[in-house]
């Protein structure tokens, strides 16, 4: 029954069921997280929904941690070995599926012949849930870049909160894997992370998070700048770590270690630093940053191999402002 077409005597009737129905529909959505990153490898928040209008960027948090235009919430894995593991998508909150694609390739779009060869598919493989059965009346999530043949539900299946709907991967317009959430409040775009619209300004409190309190804070533990860090037999980039085609250092290699950081800002500095017995081994103090960076590496070394017998440790220092915003210390190896 429609409550809104009935006679307000109706209405009056069925008050002690109507009324908590309407009451329960007009509710904000309290969203579980998209991602099973407590039982699986660890996540991180990369990119956040640009809610600027114009041709530059804002976050909802307002922070530079998006591109322009996009729409949803990326949350990834560190790279294709996490991947590979095999990382559960969620169900957000109970719901019926509305939509499913699967068979598109898992694949890095690199160029422009890959950009091409996705236009009007940048979702890759995806799902879409109504979640009005929750109560949440004219919402729905869409969750995209799901592995080829990984997809559990299809159109018409209903969900309930938490359950696997597929798996983390790189179909469609994807540079690292992750799942893309794309919240919808009758088919208008809202911000995951605090219900506001592009062009509503940003809401560093995100006191009306679509996220459940502990969903909220489970993510804000996973917007960190620093991803990934090790030693290695030589120079490495994003990529070579994306890929784990990172070799572990001997004592016939040189010996190096790295940093790499994602959502870094205009202004940040990265110190990396390698100390034995004897003191200073190697360090690198890079220059401020010109500008905002999605993802960036960093590193420090000697072509000199390490000694058998001694310890190396290493820290890694991001300045913002002068001041230190992160530091990780007594990273070590022994040859």
């Amino acid at each position: 029954m429609n409550f809104r077409s009935v006679t307000a005597l109706t209405v009056f009737a069925f008050l002690g069921h109507a009324g908590l129905q309407s009451a329960k529909s007009q509710t904000l959505p309290q969203f579980s997280a998209p991602i099973d990153c407590l039982s699986g490898p660890s996540c991180f928040l990369q990119n956040m929904m640009d809610i600027d209008l114009t041709k530059g960027r804002l976050d909802p948090l307002c922070g530079q941690a998006t591109y322009n235009g996009h729409k949803g919430t990326d949350i990834r894995v560190r790279s294709f070995l996490e991947m590979n593991e095999g990382v559960a998508v969620l169900a957000m909150a109970d719901g019926v599926v509305l939509r499913a694609r699967d068979g598109a390739d898992d694949k890095l779009v690199e160029t422009k012949a890959d950009f091409a060869a996705v236009k009007g598919r940048e979702c890759g493989n995806g799902v879409v849930i109504d979640h009005g059965s929750a109560g949440y009346d004219g919402w729905s999530s869409q969750s995209c870049h799901l592995a080829k043949g990984s997809l559990l539900v299809k159109p018409g299946d209903m969900v309930t909160r938490g359950q696997p709907i597929g798996r983390v991967g790189l179909s469609g317009s994807t540079q690292f894997p992750h799942v893309h959430v794309t919240i919808r409040k009758d088919g208008k775009v809202r911000d995951l992370l605090t219900n506001l619209q592009a062009g509503e300004g940003c809401d560093a409190q995100s006191a009306n998070s679509l996220f459940s309190k502990s969903a909220w804070a489970d993510m804000m533990s996973r917007n960190v700048p620093l991803m990934d860090y090790g030693f290695a037999d030589g120079a490495v980039d994003g990529k070579t770590l994306l890929k784990n085609d990172v070799e572990r250092p001997t004592t016939n290699t040189p010996l190096v270690f790295y940093a790499k950081f994602i959502n870094l800002r205009k202004g940040d500095e990265v110190v990396l630093e390698i100390r034995n017995e004897d003191g200073v081994y190697a360090s690198s103090a890079g220059k401020p940053l010109t500008k905002h960076q999605a993802t960036y590496t960093a590193f420090a070394g000697r072509k000199t191999p390490g000694v058998a017998g001694k310890i190396y440790s290493a820290s890694v220092k991001l300045l913002r402002g002068g001041n230190v915003e992160y530091q990780k210390d007594g990273i070590e190896i022994q040859f």
